[in-house]
């Protein structure tokens, strides 16, 4: 696969080094050349910062600084939505009817996923997925971390069919289910989510050095003429 930025900092710095040859072209090669490696190592410097936390750089690492926000939204969807208390009796009574009927695992899987885009869409991240297509670029990511929380749900489900409509509807079971959704919660790490971002969209994210380099090429090009 090749390497956007690379490539685009190899020619910056190639023009770059042109600039020094003794030539009729040398200061337009010396701006062209410095321009455009300082947009392409901005730009790569943007996305370093998106994904990894640096300390006392405000702004960097927004997969972290999100991901408590994250883990709180699908939370909050699971328990209000999934497991409220309205279903926890409709799946009890229908358990002691002989009907097992679950909560549809499309269903939980599709809308756990819904919410997971629109968490990373309304944080800081959302702008530079934007520039990537969008939710469109995390579309992959739908089956795995579908299956990872159908699983949850499947989980909790279990747990609920062996209590009475009483008790499955206390404050202290609830209480017990928001302590197991928060114990696999814990498997969903910052690494984690950081790591299926990435690789759903850093290769797109790879045309913003080139686009950097390109316009402060063009930048560097206009102030030679301007001279």
């Amino acid at each position: 696969m090749i390497n956007k930025s690379f490539i685009t900092n190899s020619l910056s710095i190639t023009i770059l080094l042109l600039s020094f040859v003794d030539t009729a072209y040398k200061d337009i090669l010396f701006n062209v050349g410095a321009f455009a490696l300082s947009g392409s190592l901005t730009n790569n410097l943007a996305i370093y910062m998106l994904f990894e936390k640096i300390p006392f750089i405000y702004g960097s690492g927004v997969v972290q600084n999100n991901f408590e926000q994250f883990k709180s939204a699908i939370k909050r969807l699971i328990v209000e939505e999934f497991f409220n208390r309205s279903n926890i009796a409709k799946l009890i009574n229908n358990t002691q009817k002989g009907m097992n009927e679950n909560i549809s695992p499309i269903l939980t899987s599709n809308k756990i996923f819904d919410e997971f885009v629109d968490v990373i869409e309304a944080s800081s991240l959302g702008g530079m997925l934007a520039m990537v297509g969008g939710s469109k670029a995390l579309e992959p990511l739908r089956d795995p971390i579908g299956k990872k929380f159908s699983n949850l749900v499947s989980e909790i489900e279990n747990t609920i069919r062996d209590k009475s409509v009483a008790l499955a509807t206390s404050d202290d079971f609830f209480a017990d289910i928001e302590q197991l959704i928060d114990v696999r919660l814990q498997e969903l790490t910052p690494m984690y989510v950081k790591e299926i971002v990435a690789k759903m969209i850093y290769n797109h994210l790879g045309w913003l050095v080139v686009w950097g380099g390109v316009v402060g090429a063009f930048v560097g090009l206009i102030i030679s003429f301007l001279r």
